[in-house]
């Protein structure tokens, strides 16, 4: 449309209420859609256009466009919960992996270990067999001393036991 068309679609109104009365709305209702078109409220000149638009409830595009960002918002959410989800499992995962590496290890140490209690208990146990062969042996070599000993001994010495 050219200017001077639009300039010949131009409705006045005189005041509010004949405005209210045109579009069939209450007097907060006009204002509130007044608003969401970004149209000033002491204007009284209109385009049927902008009228048209005034008769519509932009109340309803609003909400479903809020709706919609809010499904928007929700949406991105659960997405970044997922993803966080997944690296934490990941992050679990991998301790959990570490924490049986770690275990293992320590386990063949534990074995290691205990093999060599083991070895050293035999050697403990071979060394008391040892030292009460020595012992043995010692009392058996001083028993066999003294009687070399006493059989050396003059008739005299062994009589009067000297």
């Amino acid at each position: 449309m050219s200017q001077e068309e639009n300039k010949q679609n131009i409705i006045r109104f005189d005041n509010a209420q004949e405005l209210m009365d045109y579009i069939g709305v209450s007097r907060a209702t006009l204002y509130r859609r007044m608003n969401a078109y970004n149209m000033k409220s002491s204007k009284r000149s209109f385009t049927q256009d902008e009228l048209d638009s005034l008769k519509e409830q932009p109340e309803r595009q609003v909400k479903q466009s809020e709706n919609k960002i809010n499904n928007d918002m929700i949406q991105n959410a659960l997405r970044a919960n997922e993803n966080l989800l997944n690296e934490l499992k990941q992050n679990y995962d991998t301790q959990i992996q570490q924490k049986e590496q770690e275990l293992s290890y320590k386990q063949l140490e534990i074995d290691k270990q205990a093999k060599q209690i083991e070895t050293s208990d035999k050697q403990i146990s071979e060394l008391h067999k040892l030292l009460d062969q020595q012992q043995k042996l010692s009392a058996q070599l001083k028993l066999q001393l003294e009687e070399v000993t006493e059989s050396k001994k003059s008739f005299w010495a062994r009589l009067f036991g000297k």
